[in-house]
């Protein structure tokens, strides 16, 4: 989840230069995982949630909390079958509030304006890629097609974890990878081996390019869910949305070690406490918390194997 991408403005193009819609979709907090499951069901190459104020904002006792009122973002490929989804929308009283064509040049563009720069931790500097040099290590990324360019509040919370975890002799899962933002700071960090599985090829593409142009290629294996199978990890970090983690549950845990570490992000408060009821063979710590979203850090229990 939770990695949104620029809404800066500019005039579109045709429809017949443009390869991508760009649809902002209103909705509600509750219905927020369904319209983004429904738009990647249509095709969508991503899909993030933000409030549809554009900011998160403390609200008065007992007034209605900003954030439950969202905006889902899609990215749509020109020709996705689109017929009948104002009529899909509307049945989980949502709508389609904004559309724009979007071609691959202002794609990039938008993502180099709004690019990270941010010291994380105190361990290492998150950079787009043509920021001059910096003292210290440094991760020079660029999003590509994909979602993750380290400005969400899920990715920041992951990150800022990974900042503090010790990696040596680790193998670590980043499931969802979307640029490869977790699964190349983990690398930098000096974890042995890093597995970055995502469904999204243009997520694939954009990590095997960073990896390449941050140089830890070599301890990193990029590809589909696939590629998990028969594996066990140290450590596990999915930043996706509430219901796929849930979903996930049995076969994250399964993966992961005794005494290992499971890192899940991309929920809301209000969600957090359904997510960790999923995983009942995780320790998890307190919640780490930022703008409403959520990041949960827990261990595989040592007894897990004999109390299943």
């Amino acid at each position: 989840m939770g990695r949104p991408w620029s809404r800066a403005r500019r005039s579109s193009p045709s429809a017949d230069v443009a390869k991508w819609l760009k649809l902002a979709v209103e909705t509600d907090e509750a219905g927020a995982d369904a319209v983004s499951d429904l738009l990647l069901e249509l095709g969508a190459v991503s899909a993030s949630v933000a409030p549809r104020s554009g900011e998160v904002l403390e609200p008065d006792p007992q007034a209605t909390p900003l954030w439950q009122q969202c905006v889902v973002w899609g990215l749509m490929p020109m020709g996705a079958p689109l017929d009948g989804l104002s009529e899909r929308l509307a049945a989980a009283s949502a709508r389609v509030s904004a559309v724009e064509f979007v071609d691959d040049a202002h794609w990039q563009h938008s993502w180099r304006q709004h690019a990270v720069t941010r010291h994380i931790g105190g361990r290492f500097w998150l950079l787009p890629r043509h920021a001059p040099p910096v003292d210290g290590p440094a991760l020079r990324l660029d999003p590509g097609l994909a979602f993750g360019s380290g400005s969400h509040p899920t990715t920041r919370l992951c990150l800022e974890w990974t900042a503090c975890a010790d990696f040596s002799n680790a193998h670590v899962l980043d499931y969802g990878c979307g640029s490869g933002v977790l699964a190349l700071a983990c690398a930098l960090l000096g974890a042995d081996q890093v597995v970055a599985v995502d469904h999204d090829p243009q997520a694939l593409q954009a990590t095997l390019d960073n990896a390449e142009f941050n140089d830890v290629e070599e301890r990193l294996l990029v590809g589909t869910p696939e590629v998990c199978e028969g594996r066990t990890f140290d450590v596990i970090l999915a930043n996706i949305l509430a219901a796929p983690l849930i979903e996930l549950a049995p076969r994250l845990t399964a993966m992961l070690r005794q005494g290992g570490t499971l890192v899940l992000s991309g929920m809301l408060v209000g969600q957090a406490g359904e997510v960790s009821a999923a995983y009942p063979g995780v320790d998890f710590d307190a919640p780490l918390v930022s703008q409403e979203w959520v990041c949960l850090v827990g261990r595989c229990l040592a007894n897990r194997a004999g109390s299943e």
